[in-house]
């Protein structure tokens, strides 16, 4: 397992890991030009000093133990896009069912009463929960006003 954690500098992390055999950890970072290794202590684990913050794998072989990881702000935009991806769905499904089952029951004339994004699985920073909060909304509208176009008269 390979692990990222951020410095007091928001460009930086360390990098550490398990599970790597005693020895030497190379690492690469994928989006930039970083590189360097560390050394796996007799528990198999390590951690490097500061690097860039981005996207990283540590490899000791070419059949030895590999991971990948991302930290900074490659890792922030990840977790956002993940809120946002699940709000979407989130907020079309619930609309879609909202507006279904009011248009069947005769409420034709029902406005849309999206609800509250569900921000507890994922940490996203300020940017992201804002986002992920006008997806949803326009996601549960849009499926609400074609739900009742469809089942209202």
């Amino acid at each position: 397992m390979l692990r990222l954690e951020t410095t007091a500098d928001a460009t930086k992390v360390t990098i550490s890991g398990d599970g790597f055999k005693k020895g030497k950890v190379f690492l690469d970072q994928t989006d930039g030009a970083g590189g360097g290794s560390a050394t796996v202590q007799s528990d198999g684990t390590f951690k490097s000093g500061e690097v860039s913050a981005g996207k990283w794998r540590a490899f000791q072989t070419s059949r030895g133990p590999r991971a990948n990881c991302q930290g900074g702000q490659a890792a922030q935009d990840t977790v956002n896009q993940r809120l946002i991806d699940s709000e979407q769905t989130r907020g079309t499904k619930e609309g879609w069912a909202q507006g279904k089952k009011l248009a069947q029951s005769g409420a034709c004339d029902s406005e849309p009463q999206p609800q509250t994004p569900n921000l507890q699985r994922l940490a996203p920073d300020a940017a992201g929960k804002k986002a992920a909060q006008e997806v949803y909304t326009n996601a549960y509208n849009t499926a609400f006003r074609t739900a009742v176009d469809r089942f209202c008269p």
